[in-house]
């Protein structure tokens, strides 16, 4: 927040300089534009959410050298430009370019979830990048890579750089081993954000909670999970702290986790009843996602020999829900379900062996049943050749390093100019002008990057600007 307080509007004299001082607040909660970039699966197609309207588009412009499993993507969540993305193996920069050190890393490109990307905290320009080569039924190490997005990598100076592979620190071993295929990574926090990796031992079936840090991981909390469930899956609901566990071994059922940051508690809440299938393929449930409220869990059965893949819809606020098929095509297998910033779940399927993956879409899926809405090519008949849709990286927190104001125009009868000066530049800005004399309240405040405002009357005014960087904000 930046108050010119005292600042003076004269009706003869224009020489004046207000007196400025500032107040910088924690950041407001919001995700900003980090969902708005989706590379995935081994075809130069992808999916880009506009960052105006969060509607939707493919794109072709995805390297193919990625496998079929899946891919973790980081965005810059204050104008939703793509920073880079991975499979586990590979880093491709903006340009979808393979980064200079981007080869080589030891994530498993074939599994569900062999890659997440964190940012480092209190380090603007660095992300982790954590890899699992679990191959299921064998557990896995977790490793992590470091990207300094502010190496030149692939640039041409005096282009700015595109980030690259810290080669020092590449595949470093975290000391975790056994872990099952899910991994999760979970940012919590109004700012500076928390980022949470989370991690079942294939072993013992314990579920642990783990803080990134400048460090590295940190143990917090663990809980041991009932039943023989191995997680092929790691899904969470921000709103309500739901973790849902989807098995991949069969005869195990979902469960339901909660994780509280703020207690730095993790606790089994409950399973999903008959979710614990045998149909003789490689994996039980691919894929879970919650709905935008949190009260319904969707579920994708993979399918095998014995049976076809089939989308289910479960309702977690009754006690008496069964599980409720979603009217789709018949499916040969179902695959990777994830939520959009459109609030629309995405699928992915495949109609016949060894065909294309197509996309399919759930448009309210807040809605009961009778009322869902499931296309079937939302955008076109493309294959994705991919079976799992990316982990997004959360927002980076944003400082702004200088906040101040330019303004034009101080004698009455004469409009104002004024004009933010706020790096990095903010997406949008927010004016209080303070003039009691203007009949009209609504007529006293503006969202335009510099505004023009004619005071009612000469006198003394307190001038607010706020800017906000898609969830960071500054006063």
């Amino acid at each position: 927040m930046m108050d010119l307080a005292g600042f003076k509007i004269m009706r003869q004299s224009c020489r004046v300089l207000p007196l400025l001082y500032f107040l910088f607040l924690t950041p407001a909660i919001g995700q900003g534009l980090s969902r708005n970039n989706w590379y995935f699966g081994s075809s130069a197609n992808g999916i880009r959410f506009n960052i105006s309207d969060d509607q939707p588009q493919g794109v072709t412009d995805q390297n193919p050298l990625m496998g079929q499993g899946g891919a973790a993507v980081a965005t810059d969540h204050r104008n939703g430009d793509l920073l880079f993305y991975t499979d586990g193996l590979r880093v491709f920069d903006v340009r979808h370019q393979l980064m200079p050190n981007g080869a080589g890393l030891l994530g498993n490109n074939a599994s569900n979830q062999p890659a997440v990307i964190s940012p480092r905290p209190t380090l603007p320009n660095q992300f982790y990048i954590f890899t699992n080569d679990a191959a299921y039924p064998a557990g896995g190490t977790i490793r992590y890579t470091i990207v300094d997005m502010a190496q030149e990598g692939n640039a041409n100076p005096p282009e700015p750089p595109l980030g690259d592979v810290d080669p020092g620190v590449k595949n470093v071993p975290t000391g975790i081993t056994n872990a099952a295929p899910g991994m999760l990574l979970i940012e919590t926090g109004n700012g500076p954000y928390d980022y949470w990796l989370v991690l079942q031992d294939i072993n013992t079936r314990e579920v642990t909670v783990y803080q990134v840090t400048v460090g590295g991981l940190v143990p917090v909390v663990s809980v041991a999970t009932p039943g023989n469930i191995i997680a092929g899956n790691i899904a969470y609901h921000p709103g309500s702290g739901q973790i849902a566990l989807s098995p991949q071994n069969p005869n195990a059922n979902i469960q339901i986790l909660r994780f509280d940051a703020v207690a730095r508690t993790l606790s089994f809440e409950r399973e999903i009843p008959n979710t614990g299938f045998n149909d003789g393929g490689p994996e039980s449930v691919y894929d879970v996602e919650f709905s935008p409220d949190g009260l319904v869990l969707f579920i994708s059965r993979h399918g095998g020999p014995a049976q076809t893949g089939e989308l289910y819809r479960f309702d977690l606020d009754n006690p008496f829900a069964s599980l409720d098929a979603v009217a789709t095509p018949a499916l040969h297998r179902s695959y990777g379900l994830q939520l959009g910033p459109d609030s629309a779940i995405y699928h992915l399927y495949q109609l016949i062996p060894g065909g294309p993956i197509r996309l399919g879409r759930i448009d309210n899926p807040d809605a009961d049943l009778a009322e869902l809405n499931y296309t079937a090519l939302p955008l076109g008949n493309d294959n994705y050749n991919g079976r799992q849709f990316p982990a997004i990286a959360p927002r980076r927190y944003v400082t702004f390093s200088s906040s101040d104001v330019a303004f034009f125009g101080t004698c009455f009868g004469t409009p104002t100019v004024f004009y933010p000066l706020v790096q990095p530049p903010a997406s949008r800005y927010f004016w209080e002008f303070n003039d009691p004399g203007n009949p009209d309240p609504g007529l006293t405040t503006s969202t335009a990057l510099a505004p023009i405002y004619e005071f009612s009357q000469p006198g003394n005014y307190s001038v607010l600007m706020i800017a906000v960087s898609n969830g960071d904000t500054t006063e």
